[in-house]
Protein backbone atom coordinates (compact mmCIF):
# COMPACT_ATOMS: atom_id res chain seq x y z
CA UNK A 1 0.00 0.00 0.00
CA UNK A 2 1.08 3.49 -1.04
CA UNK A 3 2.31 6.12 1.13
CA UNK A 4 -0.73 8.21 -0.19
CA UNK A 5 -3.26 5.68 0.55
CA UNK A 6 -1.99 4.13 3.73
CA UNK A 7 -1.93 8.09 5.08
CA UNK A 8 -6.03 7.57 4.56
CA UNK A 9 -6.72 4.41 6.43
CA UNK A 10 -6.24 5.73 10.02
CA UNK A 11 -9.58 6.51 11.25
CA UNK A 12 -12.79 8.00 10.02
CA UNK A 13 -12.98 11.37 9.58
CA UNK A 14 -9.34 11.99 9.75
CA UNK A 15 -8.88 8.83 7.16
CA UNK A 16 -10.84 10.38 4.46
CA UNK A 17 -9.48 11.63 1.02
CA UNK A 18 -9.87 15.59 1.01
CA UNK A 19 -12.82 15.67 -1.09
CA UNK A 20 -15.00 13.05 0.09
CA UNK A 21 -14.50 14.82 3.48
CA UNK A 22 -15.24 18.00 2.33
CA UNK A 23 -18.62 16.21 0.29
CA UNK A 24 -19.25 14.54 3.60
CA UNK A 25 -18.66 17.83 5.86
CA UNK A 26 -20.48 19.71 3.47
CA UNK A 27 -23.62 17.38 3.20
CA UNK A 28 -23.70 17.13 6.85
CA UNK A 29 -23.58 20.81 7.81
CA UNK A 30 -26.10 21.56 4.97
CA UNK A 31 -28.41 19.12 6.33
CA UNK A 32 -27.92 20.75 9.88
CA UNK A 33 -28.87 24.28 7.64
CA UNK A 34 -32.72 22.05 6.59
CA UNK A 35 -33.71 21.48 10.16
CA UNK A 36 -32.78 24.87 11.64
CA UNK A 37 -35.07 26.55 8.69
CA UNK A 38 -37.52 23.66 8.94
CA UNK A 39 -36.83 22.25 5.16
CA UNK A 40 -38.62 25.62 3.83
CA UNK A 41 -35.84 25.71 1.41
CA UNK A 42 -36.02 22.25 -0.13
CA UNK A 43 -38.65 23.50 -2.96
CA UNK A 44 -35.97 26.00 -3.93
CA UNK A 45 -32.84 23.65 -3.85
CA UNK A 46 -34.73 20.55 -4.04
CA UNK A 47 -35.12 18.97 -7.42
CA UNK A 48 -38.68 19.70 -8.48
CA UNK A 49 -39.39 17.67 -11.66
CA UNK A 50 -42.08 20.20 -12.74
CA UNK A 51 -40.10 23.34 -12.27
CA UNK A 52 -36.93 21.94 -13.96
CA UNK A 53 -38.66 20.79 -17.17
CA UNK A 54 -40.15 23.52 -17.77
CA UNK A 55 -36.39 25.42 -18.21
CA UNK A 56 -37.05 27.86 -14.86
CA UNK A 57 -35.15 25.78 -11.95
CA UNK A 58 -31.76 24.94 -14.14
CA UNK A 59 -29.77 24.48 -10.98
CA UNK A 60 -31.73 21.97 -9.14
CA UNK A 61 -30.12 19.07 -10.51
CA UNK A 62 -26.78 20.23 -8.70
CA UNK A 63 -28.37 21.41 -5.42
CA UNK A 64 -30.58 18.97 -4.68
CA UNK A 65 -27.75 16.01 -4.39
CA UNK A 66 -26.86 18.14 -0.88
CA UNK A 67 -30.00 17.93 0.45
CA UNK A 68 -31.96 14.93 2.65
CA UNK A 69 -34.75 13.98 3.67
CA UNK A 70 -33.66 12.38 7.23
CA UNK A 71 -30.81 11.58 9.29
CA UNK A 72 -30.58 7.82 8.06
CA UNK A 73 -31.16 9.04 4.77
CA UNK A 74 -27.76 11.05 5.10
CA UNK A 75 -25.90 8.78 7.31
CA UNK A 76 -26.49 6.05 4.74
CA UNK A 77 -25.33 8.03 1.85
CA UNK A 78 -22.55 9.26 3.24
CA UNK A 79 -21.40 6.20 4.79
CA UNK A 80 -21.26 4.24 0.85
CA UNK A 81 -19.68 7.90 -0.20
CA UNK A 82 -17.35 7.15 2.49
CA UNK A 83 -16.71 2.88 2.33
CA UNK A 84 -16.42 3.49 -1.71
CA UNK A 85 -15.98 6.67 -2.81
CA UNK A 86 -13.05 7.54 -1.28
CA UNK A 87 -11.17 4.36 -2.63
CA UNK A 88 -11.92 5.97 -6.14
CA UNK A 89 -11.03 9.43 -5.15
CA UNK A 90 -7.71 7.91 -4.14
CA UNK A 91 -7.51 6.28 -7.75
CA UNK A 92 -8.63 8.77 -9.70
CA UNK A 93 -7.83 11.87 -7.54
CA UNK A 94 -10.32 14.49 -6.21
CA UNK A 95 -10.64 16.56 -9.74
CA UNK A 96 -12.03 14.06 -11.87
CA UNK A 97 -13.50 11.85 -9.08
CA UNK A 98 -15.56 15.51 -8.07
CA UNK A 99 -16.61 15.63 -11.78
CA UNK A 100 -18.06 12.65 -11.45
CA UNK A 101 -19.89 12.40 -8.80
CA UNK A 102 -21.31 15.95 -9.90
CA UNK A 103 -21.65 14.58 -13.17
CA UNK A 104 -23.98 11.21 -11.77
CA UNK A 105 -25.93 13.25 -9.67
CA UNK A 106 -27.21 15.68 -12.28
CA UNK A 107 -27.61 12.90 -14.16
CA UNK A 108 -29.44 10.99 -12.54
CA UNK A 109 -31.59 14.01 -11.77
CA UNK A 110 -32.66 14.96 -14.73
CA UNK A 111 -33.36 11.61 -15.91
CA UNK A 112 -35.72 10.79 -13.12
CA UNK A 113 -37.73 14.70 -13.93
CA UNK A 114 -37.73 13.21 -17.67
CA UNK A 115 -39.21 9.79 -16.32
CA UNK A 116 -41.91 11.92 -14.71
CA UNK A 117 -42.16 15.55 -15.70
CA UNK A 118 -45.57 16.35 -14.33
CA UNK A 119 -44.31 15.45 -10.56
CA UNK A 120 -44.23 17.80 -8.14
CA UNK A 121 -42.68 15.80 -5.50
CA UNK A 122 -39.75 17.29 -4.44
CA UNK A 123 -36.86 15.14 -4.83
CA UNK A 124 -33.27 15.34 -2.85
CA UNK A 125 -30.73 13.05 -1.59
CA UNK A 126 -27.03 11.78 -3.16
CA UNK A 127 -28.68 8.50 -3.89
CA UNK A 128 -28.01 9.15 -7.49
CA UNK A 129 -24.32 9.93 -7.11
CA UNK A 130 -24.04 8.05 -4.85
CA UNK A 131 -24.95 4.55 -6.98
CA UNK A 132 -22.53 6.47 -9.76
CA UNK A 133 -19.95 5.71 -7.18
CA UNK A 134 -20.95 2.37 -6.43
CA UNK A 135 -21.17 1.43 -10.29
CA UNK A 136 -17.37 2.82 -10.52
CA UNK A 137 -16.41 0.95 -7.56
CA UNK A 138 -17.09 -2.00 -9.21
CA UNK A 139 -15.81 -0.96 -12.86
CA UNK A 140 -11.90 0.24 -11.20
CA UNK A 141 -11.68 -3.01 -8.86
CA UNK A 142 -13.77 -5.37 -10.13
CA UNK A 143 -11.79 -8.24 -8.00
CA UNK A 144 -12.52 -6.44 -5.08
CA UNK A 145 -14.31 -8.66 -2.20
CA UNK A 146 -17.56 -6.63 -0.69
CA UNK A 147 -20.31 -7.96 2.00
CA UNK A 148 -23.24 -7.64 0.28
CA UNK A 149 -26.02 -6.48 2.94
CA UNK A 150 -23.07 -6.53 5.35
CA UNK A 151 -23.36 -10.14 5.20
CA UNK A 152 -22.43 -12.27 2.08
CA UNK A 153 -19.20 -12.03 0.24
CA UNK A 154 -18.91 -11.38 -3.18
CA UNK A 155 -16.63 -9.66 -6.15
CA UNK A 156 -17.48 -5.87 -6.71
CA UNK A 157 -18.59 -6.63 -10.14
CA UNK A 158 -21.43 -9.13 -8.91
CA UNK A 159 -22.46 -6.71 -5.82
CA UNK A 160 -22.84 -3.99 -8.21
CA UNK A 161 -24.71 -6.01 -10.39
CA UNK A 162 -26.76 -6.82 -8.08
CA UNK A 163 -27.54 -3.74 -6.74
CA UNK A 164 -27.98 -2.79 -10.25
CA UNK A 165 -31.08 -5.12 -10.50
CA UNK A 166 -32.34 -4.80 -7.53
CA UNK A 167 -32.83 -1.25 -8.04
CA UNK A 168 -34.04 -1.68 -11.40
CA UNK A 169 -36.61 -3.91 -10.48
CA UNK A 170 -38.12 -1.65 -7.69
CA UNK A 171 -38.32 1.11 -10.56
CA UNK A 172 -40.28 -0.74 -13.16
CA UNK A 173 -42.65 -2.21 -10.02
CA UNK A 174 -43.62 1.61 -9.25
CA UNK A 175 -41.57 1.64 -6.21
CA UNK A 176 -42.95 2.51 -2.40
CA UNK A 177 -43.47 6.05 -3.26
CA UNK A 178 -40.81 7.43 -0.83
CA UNK A 179 -37.39 6.39 -2.29
CA UNK A 180 -36.74 7.62 -5.34
CA UNK A 181 -35.68 4.58 -7.38
CA UNK A 182 -35.86 6.39 -10.76
CA UNK A 183 -32.49 8.54 -9.52
CA UNK A 184 -31.23 5.57 -8.48
CA UNK A 185 -31.23 4.08 -12.07
CA UNK A 186 -30.30 7.15 -13.33
CA UNK A 187 -27.11 7.42 -11.44
CA UNK A 188 -26.02 4.25 -12.58
CA UNK A 189 -27.37 4.81 -16.56
CA UNK A 190 -25.24 8.11 -15.91
CA UNK A 191 -22.04 6.10 -14.99
CA UNK A 192 -22.52 3.77 -17.50
CA UNK A 193 -22.54 6.78 -20.47
CA UNK A 194 -19.47 7.96 -18.03
CA UNK A 195 -17.16 4.82 -18.55
CA UNK A 196 -18.82 4.31 -21.96
CA UNK A 197 -17.87 8.09 -23.25
CA UNK A 198 -14.57 7.08 -22.30
CA UNK A 199 -13.84 4.22 -23.66
CA UNK A 200 -15.47 4.43 -26.98
CA UNK A 201 -15.56 8.18 -27.67
CA UNK A 202 -18.59 10.31 -28.09
CA UNK A 203 -19.26 9.75 -31.72
CA UNK A 204 -19.67 5.51 -30.67
CA UNK A 205 -21.90 6.46 -27.94
CA UNK A 206 -24.38 8.67 -29.91
CA UNK A 207 -24.50 5.80 -32.77
CA UNK A 208 -25.73 3.34 -30.23
CA UNK A 209 -28.04 0.58 -32.16
CA UNK A 210 -29.77 -1.91 -30.34
CA UNK A 211 -26.79 -4.11 -30.96
CA UNK A 212 -24.65 -2.08 -28.02
CA UNK A 213 -21.93 0.32 -28.86
CA UNK A 214 -20.25 -0.24 -32.00
CA UNK A 215 -17.81 -2.97 -32.29
CA UNK A 216 -14.33 -1.69 -32.54
CA UNK A 217 -12.49 -2.93 -35.67
CA UNK A 218 -10.65 -5.55 -36.24
CA UNK A 219 -6.81 -5.38 -36.31
CA UNK A 220 -6.04 -5.12 -40.45
CA UNK A 221 -3.18 -7.48 -41.41
CA UNK A 222 -2.48 -7.89 -45.05
CA UNK A 223 -0.88 -11.42 -46.39
CA UNK A 224 1.90 -10.93 -48.80
CA UNK A 225 1.97 -12.82 -52.04
CA UNK A 226 4.36 -15.28 -50.30
CA UNK A 227 1.91 -16.27 -47.74
CA UNK A 228 3.74 -14.65 -45.11
CA UNK A 229 2.10 -11.56 -42.76
CA UNK A 230 3.78 -8.79 -43.92
CA UNK A 231 3.98 -5.92 -41.74
CA UNK A 232 0.82 -3.33 -42.45
CA UNK A 233 3.54 -0.28 -43.28
CA UNK A 234 5.35 -1.92 -46.19
CA UNK A 235 2.38 -3.51 -47.74
CA UNK A 236 0.80 -0.38 -47.81
CA UNK A 237 3.74 1.37 -49.10
CA UNK A 238 3.77 -1.18 -51.64
CA UNK A 239 0.40 -0.46 -53.49
CA UNK A 240 -1.70 3.36 -51.82
CA UNK A 241 -4.22 3.24 -54.74
CA UNK A 242 -3.49 6.92 -55.11
CA UNK A 243 -3.48 7.86 -51.56
CA UNK A 244 -0.31 9.99 -51.43
CA UNK A 245 2.37 7.64 -48.79
CA UNK A 246 2.99 10.26 -46.14
CA UNK A 247 -0.95 10.14 -45.56
CA UNK A 248 -0.79 6.27 -45.30
CA UNK A 249 2.57 6.73 -43.14
CA UNK A 250 0.67 9.58 -40.72
CA UNK A 251 -2.71 6.97 -40.06
CA UNK A 252 -0.20 4.43 -39.22
CA UNK A 253 2.06 6.49 -37.07
CA UNK A 254 -1.46 7.29 -35.18
CA UNK A 255 -2.88 3.86 -34.41
CA UNK A 256 0.88 3.07 -33.32
CA UNK A 257 0.39 6.09 -30.67
CA UNK A 258 -2.89 6.12 -30.15
CA UNK A 259 -4.82 3.16 -31.14
CA UNK A 260 -7.53 2.05 -34.12
CA UNK A 261 -10.53 4.02 -32.41
CA UNK A 262 -8.44 7.28 -32.64
CA UNK A 263 -8.57 7.21 -36.49
CA UNK A 264 -11.40 10.30 -38.06
CA UNK A 265 -13.87 8.62 -40.63
CA UNK A 266 -11.83 9.68 -43.68
CA UNK A 267 -8.75 8.42 -42.15
CA UNK A 268 -10.76 5.16 -41.60
CA UNK A 269 -11.86 4.72 -45.27
CA UNK A 270 -8.75 5.48 -46.83
CA UNK A 271 -7.18 2.80 -44.63
CA UNK A 272 -9.94 -0.04 -45.61
CA UNK A 273 -9.61 0.86 -48.96
CA UNK A 274 -6.32 1.10 -48.97
CA UNK A 275 -6.14 -2.98 -47.47
CA UNK A 276 -9.31 -3.54 -50.41
CA UNK A 277 -7.05 -2.70 -52.66
CA UNK A 278 -3.83 -4.59 -51.78
CA UNK A 279 -6.07 -8.12 -51.24
CA UNK A 280 -7.31 -7.73 -54.85
CA UNK A 281 -3.97 -7.31 -55.94
CA UNK A 282 -2.75 -10.29 -54.36
CA UNK A 283 -5.35 -12.41 -55.34
CA UNK A 284 -4.28 -11.37 -59.17
CA UNK A 285 -1.07 -12.35 -58.12
CA UNK A 286 -1.64 -15.61 -56.85
CA UNK A 287 -4.06 -16.42 -59.59
CA UNK A 288 -2.32 -18.92 -62.39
Amino acid sequence: MSDRIRRYHVSFMFSLPPLVKKLVMGTALIYIFQLLTSHRWDYLFGLNPVLLTEGLAIWQPFTYIFLHAGPFHLFWNMIILWMFGSEIELAWGPGRFGVYYLICGAGAGIISAILDPTSTTIVVGASGAIFGVLLAFGMTYPDRMVAFMFIFPMKAKYFVAAISAIQLLFFVRGGDGIVAYSAHVGGLITGILYFSIQRHGWKNVVRWTGRGIRRKRPDLRVVSRHNTVASPRRNMESDTSGVPEPDIDRILDKISALGLDALTEEERTILEQTSKNLGRRREEDTEP
